[in-house]
């Protein structure tokens, strides 16, 4: 191994115990033991003929963690546990040959010391799907005598080796993790550290227990890297400095020095450092020599970035899962861990994130990446019969196989639309919210090595819901973006998964009601109908064949992986006919079909999906605040059906998560969701891609030229001197746009002239989403010293200072009305007259007692208004009138926070410009490239049909590139559909308690769409019944009702425990589909219990329904009855209660 691995981050978490022999040490016999001949152990000083005789109790724990590569197929598996004569046994885990029982068993003795070191020890394995004859996978026998002669007297997290008790040369049959502890008089429990997810990476054939004889098998993995790309900078710039000063770093390239560092079973081997560059190719062959079989299940590969300045960078970390790349199955062949050759992808923190920060744990593999941090291209093989020498650790791979990996290599274009069509649940931020779509390195907006793509939309200022949360108004006209990639031709492997995944869907929704009838006591033909169809179609989807193999481009593992499938879903099709055939009892077949879903889950990865994941990035301003990742294969488009994947083409919601590692103490922050919204996403080859990505959507793509209009002011005039950004610019004013020096590229023509298209979002008032409000202005007066207060000179303001209208001219806006008249605020730290003093009202610090010393006195007056809902969309007109009347938005500072409403302090002002491109061929793409060396930076739009290939370019390359932008692309609608949901909230069970108490104040808060309504609160209750109806009144959605049907937007239920003082508690949250009705339908909703979570745990059940009613012209239901002033759960779904006594005695 390289010497220069020691200085490297240890991964190895702490072997406890004393070191176990290897293979190559003799093992040592036990003495006074009953299994001398069975255990390879370390060997303890310990006298036992010196131990006490008197008896004594003594307590034995024996807790028993996981097992790991049990043999066998579809087992049940059980652990029995012998200490002497007494017996005991954990629970069953079933369809599982890796089962996580973490179970303490317990057993007692009254003996002396040294007759419990006598006592045996048998550790036992089962498939209890079997007759007990033929039950027993594997054992493990030693005496107690084993563990009192270690240290304090026990053992933490021991794996045992299990084999057959009458033939031991038949090799391991799986392994078993336990820790034991003996407890005697005046003893003192240690309780051992949880098992750590590093577990694989500690060398655990050292911390092995195994029977004398049964001998370990040397093998060698062999891994070779061939190449990476897109690996990210990894330095930040005041360290390139540091590094140009020292000359440790020469040019102006941010590059990187990557190299690879393979892991496995505590070993480590690392490949050649490639000095600045992107895309390293090492071309080398890393062999690590491990005993088989191993309990390791994951081959850690670490991609690292070489730093003369500092501490060596971590940019990634990949686990390839050794359970998904072999098989040890007895009823078939089985086969050795093998993959590729293939790129893997890595994950990490995001790329603008500094180096130690908080995310830095994720690029160690800790917790979920959220971002894309390069790729490599690998291949595994495991050769058995000896260890590779010290010479063979490292050697360079052969041309023969660099040439064999070359057509595996190759690329196809694909195309990626995603349609925004809501953004809501957004929590209060600062600046203007924005998304972006991702694949690989495609799309990312920070990247400097790709073409760039619309793959981000418009900045949009949230709107407040007037209940909690905010959302983006985006109205009529919904954002869009489009990512053009190239990927390796892995269709094949994507289909093929996909159908696996449509066959477990569905037989999950079918099982899903037949579980449903059975909770509501559905007659017994009717449940087991629904039972019978079941079968019936899962016979048909098992008898569909897997899609064959190409002949060309081909893994080992795609050879291996079509054949374990092929097998299992036949043994599955066998047993589901005898299941029909031959079922008495629908809760044993229930448990089969359970036993079915978990093994076509098992074979439903591909661990050789090169492809990475859509990741759907949250920005504001330029800070990524909230991320969500789709898998590739998810929404991946195939012409064959079955072959789709679940998400392509459908409208889908989307709860962002914050980046975070996995920690107790950051779980309350992930509690909180940032946004959600509801997407459209198609992905497919480019060639798949003509016209039919957004036909469901049942709108308009529109594509617009976008340049922005910038003023700045100087002596209250407007003007365009000394400007800090060009007159005519992007939206962030880096690039010179003017209007007039854009072309339309081939393919492409103007649809119309230029056209001022403000952002609608600057046009929502503070009362937005408000049904009542109140409006406020502030009446003040100035004196000079000595002198009394002026009741004539009067001057209004803001709250901020700034000058406003009296009260007298303020008027009430269109769509509301007043309630009351003006009246001096009293509710606030004033005197009696409502005035509040203060030296100088630009200082500030105003209160409520006069000194002599004060100049300024101002009181607040203020009215309340409510919302007229006839007048609703004549106010909406309105504020698109007023908006769209110059255009123009103001701020201090071209980088803070625009508005529309010009303002005192504001320095500068711009106005949005688009037109419209109608694109003749649908194949057409266009990119603007603007020429830097023109004078009039001459916006030149060009075919971007290679806009898909990797930009790996040279310096003047770069400067080109940076002059690049894309167009906009909106998806429009005409006009809104109204509806109208009523939700159902009846009660929740089993609620978290968040009080001292023991209990909590619960209330519930229901979201759907742009609009949030909450409960009342029940005090000290963990089951609150609410019986109460929520109406939301004029809810707008956009396309077909038909389609809206089909798939009905969802409902998210937040529950909290109200507190006084400080913030509402989080108790969980529940996710329901509402019933869409479209007019004429007459059946009730029914009250259903849905799963409440918190953190991904349970956290209770809510029991509710929820209707959407399509509210254009059609009659709808009477509201439901009120009872102090709340609507009630009408009759007919509200349960019929039973009055009971219960008596004890």
């Amino acid at each position: 191994m390289d010497p220069e691995l020691d200085d490297e981050e240890e991964v190895c978490v702490e072997v406890s115990g004393q070191p176990h022999s290897t293979q190559s040490e003799p093992a040592e016999k036990m003495k006074n033991s009953q299994y001398d001949d069975v255990i390879a152990a370390p060997r303890s000083t310990m006298d036992r003929s010196k131990l006490s005789t008197k008896k004594q109790d003594f307590q034995v724990r024996v807790n028993v963690h996981e097992g790991r590569k049990l043999l066998g197929g579809n087992i049940h598996p059980v652990c029995n546990v012998h200490v002497g004569k007494q017996s005991k046994h954990s629970r069953v885990q079933k369809s599982t040959n890796k089962p996580l029982w973490d179970e303490v068993l317990f057993f007692d003795f009254n003996c002396s010391a040294l007759d419990l070191c006598d006592e045996p020890v048998t550790i036992e394995v089962l498939n209890s799907r079997k007759i007990r004859s033929d039950s027993l996978i594997g054992a493990f026998k030693f005496d107690l005598g084993l563990v009192y002669e270690s240290t304090d007297h026990q053992f933490v997290h021991k794996w045992v080796l299990l084999t057959d008790p009458e033939d031991k040369d038949s090799g391991a049959k799986g392994y078993v993790k336990i820790s034991i502890s003996i407890l005697g008089p005046g003893d003192k429990l240690k309780i051992p550290p949880k098992s750590s997810s590093t577990d694989d990476l500690v060398d655990i054939e050292s911390n092995l227990l195994r029977p004398a004889g049964v001998q370990l098998q040397p093998a060698t993995y062999t891994v070779k890297i061939y190449k990476a790309e897109d690996v990210p900078k990894m330095d930040t710039d005041y360290l390139e400095g540091m590094k140009r000063v020292l000359r440790l770093q020469h040019g102006d390239h941010d590059l990187v020095d990557p190299y690879m560092i393979v892991s496995f079973a505590g070993k480590k081997l690392k490949t050649k450092v490639m000095y600045k560059t992107y895309t390293p190719e090492w071309d080398q062959e890393l062999n690590i020599g491990v005993q088989m079989p191993s309990m390791c299940e994951q081959l850690m590969l670490r991609l690292m970035d070489k730093d003369h300045f500092n501490r060596d960078d971590i940019i990634a970390t990949h686990f390839l899962q050794l359970t998904r790349l072999s098989s040890a199955d007895p009823d078939d062949e089985g086969f050795l861990p093998t993959f590729g050759p293939a790129y893997v992808n890595f994950y990490g923190s995001p790329r603008e994130s500094i180096v130690d920060d908080e995310l830095e744990p994720l690029n160690r593999g800790c917790g979920e990446g959220c971002s894309f941090r390069g790729r490599a291209l690998v291949e595994l093989t495991v050769n058995i019969g000896q260890e590779p020498g010290k010479d063979e650790l490292i050697r360079d791979i052969d041309s023969e196989d660099l040439l064999r990996v070359q057509p595996f290599q190759r690329r196809r274009r694909y195309r990626l639309f995603v349609g925004f069509l809501e953004g809501t649940m957004i929590h209060p931020v600062d600046a203007p919210v924005e998304f972006e779509i991702s694949i690989g390195e495609y799309g990312n907006k920070f990247a400097s090595t790709t073409l760039p793509a619309p793959s981000t939309t418009q900045p949009t200022n949230p709107v407040y819901d007037g209940s909690h949360y905010y959302y983006l108004p985006w109205g009529q006209t919904k954002p869009c973006v489009m990512l053009n990639s190239q990927w390796e031709d892995v269709m094949f492997r994507i289909e093929s998964l996909n159908l696996i995944c449509r066959t477990i869907d569905r037989l999950e929704g079918h099982l899903k009601d037949v579980k449903y009838l059975m909770r509501a006591k559905a007659p017994l033909a009717e449940s087991a109908g629904k039972l019978i169809k079941l079968l019936d179609e899962l016979i048909i989807d098992l008898n569909q064949p897997l899609l064959e193999l190409p002949q060309k481009n081909i893994t080992e593992l795609d050879k291996k992986l079509y054949a374990l499938r092929d097998d299992e879903m036949k043994r599955i099709l066998i047993e589901a006919v005898n299941l029909r055939e031959n079922a008495r009892d629908i809760d044993v077949a229930i448990n089969e079909i359970d036993s079915y879903i978990y093994r076509l889950q098992q074979i439903a990865t591909e661990p050789q999906n090169s492809i990475p994941d859509v990741i759907i990035w949250m920005l504001c301003g330029n800070r990524r605040v909230a991320y969500h990742r789709i898998p590739s294969h998810q929404v991946m488009f195939s012409p064959k059906t079955d072959c789709c994947g679940k998400l392509c083409g459908h409208v889908f919601s989307v709860f962002l998560k914050r980046p975070s590692v996995p920690d107790k103490s950051n779980a309350k922050r992930q509690w909180k969701l940032p946004a959600k919204l509801q997407v459209f996403v198609w992905m497919g080859l480019e060639d798949h891609a003509k016209g039919i990505q957004h036909k469901p959507l049942d709108g308009e793509i529109s594509v617009f030229a976008e340049t922005y209009e910038n003023m700045i002011s100087l002596l209250s005039k407007w003007t365009i001197r000394a400007m800090p950004r060009p007159k005519w610019s992007d939206i962030t004013g880096q690039l010179k746009l003017p209007k007039e020096s854009f072309t339309t590229p081939p393919g492409w023509r103007w649809d119309g002239e230029w056209f001022i298209n403000p952002n609608l979002s600057l046009s929502y008032d503070l009362d937005s989403g408000l049904s009542t409000f109140q409006d406020d202005v502030f009446e003040n007066q100035l004196r000079v010293p000595g002198s009394d207060w002026p009741t004539s000179k009067l001057f209004w303001t803001d709250v901020t200072g700034e000058e406003a209208q009296s009260k007298e001219e303020i008027m009430c806006p269109t769509g509301w009305e007043w309630t009351d008249i003006w009246t001096v605020d009293l509710n606030r730290a004033v005197d009696e007259e409502g005035y509040e003093y203060c030296l100088d009202q630009s200082v500030g610090g105003f209160v409520p007692v006069e000194k002599t010393y004060h100049l300024c006195r101002r009181r607040r007056w203020v009215r309340t208004r409510k919302r007229n809902p006839d007048l609703r969309q004549q106010a909406a007109h309105q504020r698109m009138v007023r908006a769209a009347e110059e255009g123009w938005e103001y701020s201090r500072l071209f980088t803070t926070k625009f508005h529309l409403k010009q303002r005192t302090m504001d320095m500068v002002r711009r106005r949005r410009w688009h037109r419209k491109m109608v694109a003749d061929n649908p194949d057409a793409d266009a990119i603007f490239i603007i020429d830097p060396t023109s004078d009039t930076h001459e916006a030149v739009a060009v075919s971007s049909s290679k806009s898909g290939s990797r930009g790996k370019q040279s310096d003047e390359d770069h400067l080109h590139q940076r002059t690049m932008i894309t167009p906009t692309v909106f998806l429009t609608y005409k006009e809104p559909h109204t509806y109208q949901l009523r939700a159902y909230i009846y009660q929740a069970r089993d609620l978290f308690s968040a009080d001292p108490s023991g209990l909590s104040d619960p209330y519930a808060r229901v979201v759907f769409s742009r609009q949030s309504q909450r409960t009342k609160v029940l005090n000290e209750t963990l089951c609150p019944t609410w019986d109460q109806t929520l109406v939301f009144e004029e809810v707008e959605f956009f396309g077909n009702p038909t389609m809206l049907a089909e798939s009905p937007p969802i409902v998210v239920v937040e529950l909290f425990d109200y507190d006084t003082v400080g913030g509402s508690d989080f108790l969980g949250r529940a996710i329901a589909t509402p019933i869409v009705k479209l007019g004429g339908e007459h059946q009730m909703a029914k009250l259903n219990w849905h799963p409440i979570t918190r953190g991904g745990e349970p956290a209770g059940e809510l029991l509710g329904a929820f209707e959407l009613y399509l509210n254009e012209g059609a009659e709808l239901p009477f509201m439901p009855p009120t009872r102090q002033d709340v609507y009630q759960v009408p009759s007919g779904i509200r349960p019929v209660m039973q009055l009971t006594r219960i008596e004890v005695l």
